[in-house]
C-alpha cells in the first residue's frame, strides 16, 4: 500500500489556508502499522515558522501541488520539489 494513498483517502478535514492550525485524523486498517508513519510528529518536529514545516503541512494537509506551494510561499517550484523530496527522503531513512 502507498503512503499518499493512505494519506489522501483519509484526510479528514477541509483545505484550509492557515496551515499552521491543520490537524488531521488518520483511520487506517487494523493492519496498518502507525508508528512507521507518523508523520505528523515529524512534520512537527520542524519550528512551526520554518519552510520546511510549512511545505511538508500543504503537501499532505491540504493535497497542494509543488507549483501551488511554491505560489503561496513565493518560492521556485524547484525548490519545493528539491525540498519536499530531501525531506519524505529523510523521514524514510530515520524510521526504517
Amino acid at each position: 500500500m502507498h503512503y499518499l494513498t493512505v494519506i489522501y483517502s483519509c484526510l479528514s478535514e477541509p483545505e484550509k489556508d492557515d496551515f499552521d492550525s491543520c490537524s488531521v485524523s488518520l483511520q487506517a486498517p487494523d493492519s496498518f502499522d502507525d508508528t512507521y508513519y507518523d508523520v505528523t510528529a515529524y512534520i512537527n518536529s520542524y519550528p512551526s515558522d520554518s519552510v520546511q514545516r510549512k511545505i511538508l503541512s500543504m503537501y499532505f494537509y491540504q493535497d497542494k501541488s509543488d507549483a501551488q506551494i511554491a505560489q503561496k510561499l513565493k518560492l521556485s517550484r524547484q525548490y519545493v520539489n528539491r525540498m519536499k523530496k530531501k525531506l519524505i527522503l529523510r523521514y524514510i531513512s530515520e524510521n526504517k
